[in-house]
């Protein structure tokens, strides 16, 4: 929307976002407060990831450690079954399970973000996890075994 003259209510500076920071609101008061973020923000804290649509990652690589990192704490077994430059999508490897996570990369918010979030598994806890490898247990266990050569 162009605006003829700034009489019309319209501030000419309001229309360039890309030098005002956008990040902070002013209050009635006249006091900046910064916004809430627009989509959650992934927690790498916690013992087992919580997704939700509209979830950003920095990076496509931090996605598919979240979706180990959640496999290996549920006990599912999840594969990657597309894993392209602009998209990757998690599906549980059991038949009839619905669990899908489908992540894509966006424009408008420059991070990647989840677009489908299906957190429902109809499949029971599985012992045989493929996602289990001898470098994630070194990597788990290391700190205990320098801790403790004997």
């Amino acid at each position: 929307m162009e605006c003829a003259n700034e009489e019309d209510g319209c501030d000419s500076h309001a229309m360039d976002t890309d030098e005002e920071d956008d990040s902070y609101d002013e209050t009635s008061d006249g006091e900046l407060v910064r916004k809430e973020k627009k989509f959650p923000k992934f927690d790498a804290n916690a013992l087992v990831p919580v997704f939700t649509v509209g979830m950003a990652f920095s990076d496509k690589s931090a996605f598919r450690e979240a979706v180990i990192k959640y496999g290996l704490a549920k006990r599912k077994v999840i594969k990657f079954v597309k894993n392209e430059s602009t998209k990757c999508r998690a599906v549980c490897s059991w038949p009839k399970c619905t669990w899908v996570l489908h992540l894509s990369k966006t424009l408008r918010a420059s991070s990647w973000l989840i677009a489908t979030c299906k957190d429902v598994h109809t499949c029971p806890p599985r012992r045989d996890n493929s996602l289990v490898t001898s470098k994630r247990i070194a990597d788990k266990y290391e700190k205990l075994i320098l801790a403790n050569p004997q």
